[in-house]
Parts: structure tokens; sequence; C-alpha cells
């Protein structure tokens, strides 16, 4: 029996080696683990888009750009329509001397996605228009606020997008720009239901994602000699 017992223990300590870990417990996710994780597009194959040379994207300014159905990775209800269509509306707005199309392709022509080089080719040929905007909901997180009625707390939302640009002639991606804060803003309680409140944070992530292409220069402008 005493043989058995120590069988048993000399087995047990070679599979178990002192130190060993045992177990592995998958860490809690954090802000920073979803903005790590969130701010990558996944290509979709070999064709896509290319990065324009450093330095080379100076010398370009877009007088027509066709927006593309924004791709939607969160779980909103319609995040994608309601992106690109608030995009849309502020952005020839915001830049008023570029026309700014707002694109409805089919499947074929577009499936959503990062752009095929040949696929921004043929759309720029048969929309006549000289770059292509992509855009992408990569994250969005609420946490306080409580509706129907007015929220009783602070909601706080923490939202994670890109937009690249394309140029159509080479199929080049000229600039990316990524809006991903380490820490969630803080909303009024006052703003009615979860809707509102999507609408005005993805209102203010436009507003700082135009701050951007404002100084890149990149969009016509009256007086511009480019």
């Amino acid at each position: 029996m005493k043989k058995c017992v120590w069988l048993l223990v000399f087995v047990l300590m070679m599979a178990f080696p002192r130190g060993a870990n045992t177990l592995s417990l998958p860490a809690e996710e954090t802000t920073s683990d979803i903005n790590e994780q969130s701010t990558e597009v996944p290509e979709n194959g070999v064709e896509t888009s290319q990065e324009l040379p450093q330095g080379k994207e100076s010398a370009l300014c877009f007088k027509s750009v066709g927006i593309l159905p924004f791709t939607n990775q969160t779980d909103v209800m319609h995040g994608a329509e309601k992106f690109t269509k608030i995009f849309y509306e502020r952005t020839k707005r915001k830049f008023a001397d570029t026309e700014f199309k707002l694109l409805k392709l089919s499947s074929t022509e577009y499936a959503g996605g990062p752009l095929l080089l040949k696929q921004a080719q043929r759309i720029g040929e048969k929309y006549g228009v000289d770059a292509l905007i992509e855009g992408y909901l990569l994250g969005y997180k609420i946490t306080g606020g409580t509706w129907p009625s007015k929220a009783i707390s602070y909601p706080e939302v923490l939202a994670i997008a890109q937009i690249r640009v394309v140029e159509t002639k080479e199929g080049t991606i000229v600039k990316r720009y990524t809006f991903s804060p380490k820490k969630p803003t803080i909303y009024p309680p006052s703003i009615r239901n979860e809707d509102d409140l999507f609408g005005r944070v993805i209102r203010d992530v436009i507003d700082k994602l135009h701050e951007e292409m404002k100084e890149d220069e990149i969009f016509f402008t009256k007086g511009d000699k480019k």
C-alpha cells in the first residue's frame, strides 16, 4: 500500500514540477486592451490599396471625393449607416470647396472592408472622383446612463474609429486618420436615449478627425494652385 502511495506522489511530482503554472486565467479586458486590439483594420486580400510613399501626399489636393459605405465592427444597430451619413453631411460643410459624393454601391462593386487596389481605380473612374474615403467604426462602449427617462448618471463612452483616404488613379492610401482615445468621454445625463447619444458621440469623433484633415490640406479649397 505504501509503495502505491509513493508511486502516485512520484508521478504527480513529475507531471507538475515545482514553479510550473498549472492554470492560466485570461486577463480582464481593459480600455488599453480594447484600443490595442481595435485600431487595426483587417486586410482582406493581397491587392488592397498600398500606402503612398511618405512625403508625396503633400502634392495631392482632391477636388472630388467619393464616400464609401462605412464598416461597423461593433454591436451598434445600423451603426455603419449612421456613421456614413453623419460623416458625409459634416464633411461637405467643413470642406465646402470640395465636391463630396455619397456613393451607393452594389455588393459587387464594394462589399465593405479594406478597398482593393483595382476596386479603387474602377470606382474612381465610374463615378468621376479623385479619391475615396473608407470609414470604420472599430469600437463603441457605454458605461453609466439609464433610459428611456433622463440618465441618472453621466454616461461615459469609448469610441474608436478610423478613416482612410485612397486616391483613385493609382489606388494608393494617402492618409489614415484614427480616433482612439485612452479614456472614455463623459457626456451630460440630459441626453434622451442611446440613439441620440450615439449621434452626439459620432459627431464629436468626426470633428476630431476633421481637425487632422484640415491640417493636412488634402482637400481642395478656393485659391489653391494645386
